[in-house]
């Protein structure tokens, strides 16, 4: 993989024939490799997005166009690692489900 993410990175990663970024769905499952990446390269803190001083635009097109030595890159060029990630990202919305539920639901 040479140079950043580009489209072709794009499509492997999405779901179906996504071909288009889709930020939120990476920051699910590579959240801290990309909160590292954003650091390192731009100096741009991740909680920047949640506060709402960096757009998910601008936050993809930070993203994609991460160099080749990128944690996110490693990661997703990784079969284990990114097979990793997606089970953990998996885990982690259903422990959030559940917990959700149990708020509403008034449950312990």
């Amino acid at each position: 993989m040479a140079g950043n993410l580009g489209d072709e990175s794009c499509k492997q990663y999405g779901s179906g024939s996504a071909t288009y970024w889709k930020p939120r769905g990476l920051l699910n499952e590579f959240g801290g490799e990309i909160e590292a990446d954003l650091l390192r390269f731009y100096r741009v803190d991740l909680l920047d997005y949640h506060r709402g001083s960096l757009s998910l635009r601008r936050l993809g097109v930070l993203i994609k166009h991460l160099p080749a030595d990128s944690a996110l890159v490693r990661a997703l060029t990784d079969p284990v690692r990114a097979e990793q990630a997606r089970r953990e990202a998996k885990e982690g919305r259903v422990i959030q489900l559940n917990e959700k539920r149990k708020r509403t639901y008034g449950l312990r």
